[in-house]
């Protein structure tokens, strides 16, 4: 069977680690959240598995009760094409967003999961079953560890992992149609298994040119998630970044400003502290638009970047659409308290600390805590109230 070989990887330990510690919580069959008591105390215990902890993504609709619309993004992993053999060799990949609306691949491709394809229709797969779970696209959105890696991927490390069986990574079928000459065809459709195993062995992926396609974690192409919201020409956007990036080179930011001009047209140009001074009226604030060099230095005041977004694809003369970018990303400034900055002394790389380090002590996890408290006191909707398209 295809799932074979997702059945022999860990993305459904990994997919089942998820939903138990974060969907579960959600579940109203549980009672932990909702004025209910289950019968079965075991339901209390988000550690047992229990009917309801992953629905159909097609029918996670949050926003239909006030909450957010969530996108999720994946890579499309994709190291060669039939016509050269070759492929963009910086990105090996492109951006797969999941909602329950639809999985947009690239910057144009939207396939609705409402409207189903002849295969579909003929194995009689209804939306839900089209679209997969919310589990599984959210295991896919953080499979970090995989042989395919967008624009990380190497032979040599897939190599490795693959023999290691340490594979996060995740096959789906397309939902296109495919025209593959029928050796092609026949062998993808007599033997996917091996085929799958071969391309993750060799870090060999055709992208969206073949009937299954390797998806893997979506910071493989966009580590900030922004590139969906350009996409969608927001007038306000707000970007966390919490990459590990002590030396504060931004080479998130600096990815995406890069993806945004090509693929979108979009032109990301950001503040000077002179240009965005005459935006503040306000006397008193807590909070200063800094220049990317100066977000580096830690005894300047608490400060984020904030940049223009001009939407050239609908608006060419630059005149009248854009939008606004504000992006917090962890600084240390004076005004912090004293034992977080005496933290900061002790532990260099805060806070910049890598993710390889899944165990925080008791310090570690309060100044983390207090860090990110400290700016959100001071993004009031006051401050945030003088910003462009707020």
């Amino acid at each position: 069977l295809p799932q074979a070989a997702n059945a022999s990887s860990l993305s459904g330990f990994y997919q089942a680690r998820l939903v138990s510690a974060w969907l579960g919580v959600g579940n109203p069959r549980r009672g932990l959240y909702a004025p209910f008591t289950p019968a079965d105390g075991r339901l209390h215990n988000v550690t047992e598995v229990a009917e309801g902890d992953d629905i159909a993504l097609a029918q996670y609709r949050p926003e239909e009760r006030g909450g957010p619309l969530h996108l999720i993004g994946t890579c499309l992993n994709q190291t060669s094409d039939d016509a050269s053999g070759l492929f963009n060799a910086d990105r090996k990949g492109q951006l797969a967003i999941a909602s329950a609306r639809a999985l947009e691949v690239g910057p144009h491709t939207v396939l609705r999961w409402d409207q189903p394809t002849a295969q579909d229709s003929a194995q009689g797969a209804d939306e839900s079953r089209r679209s997969g779970t919310l589990g599984r696209w959210i295991a896919v959105s953080g499979a970090a560890v995989a042989p395919g890696a967008g624009s990380y991927t190497s032979r040599g490390w897939a190599l490795v992992m693959f023999m290691l069986g340490i594979r996060l990574g995740h096959w789906i079928e397309s939902p296109l149609a495919q025209t593959l000459p029928w050796p092609k065809a026949w062998l993808w459709r007599r033997a996917p298994k091996p085929l799958m195993l071969w391309s993750e062995a060799r870090a060999l992926f055709f992208g969206p040119a073949r009937p299954w396609w390797y998806l893997s974690d979506g910071g493989h192409f966009d580590n900030t998630g922004v590139y969906a919201l350009i996409k969608r020409e927001c007038d306000f956007i707000v970007l966390s970044d919490a990459s590990a990036d002590a030396g504060y080179r931004f080479s998130d930011l600096e990815n995406l400003v890069r993806k945004a001009r090509i693929d979108l047209d979009a032109e990301i140009v950001f503040y000077t502290r002179e240009e965005a001074a005459p935006l503040f009226s306000l006397a008193g604030d807590g909070l200063t638009v800094l220049s990317p060099d100066g977000l580096a230095d830690n005894s300047t005041r608490r400060g984020v970047l904030l940049a223009r977004i001009h939407y050239r694809r609908s608006d060419p003369s630059g005149s009248a659409h854009g939008g606004t970018l504000l992006v917090v990303k962890p600084n240390l400034h004076a005004g912090l308290d004293l034992d977080l900055l005496a933290y900061a002394q002790s532990h260099p790389r805060f806070p910049h600390e890598s993710t390889g380090d899944q165990f925080f002590d008791e310090a570690q996890w309060v100044c983390y805590q207090r860090l990110g408290q400290d700016m959100g006191q001071a993004l009031d909707d006051r401050w945030l109230a003088q910003l462009p398209g707020w």
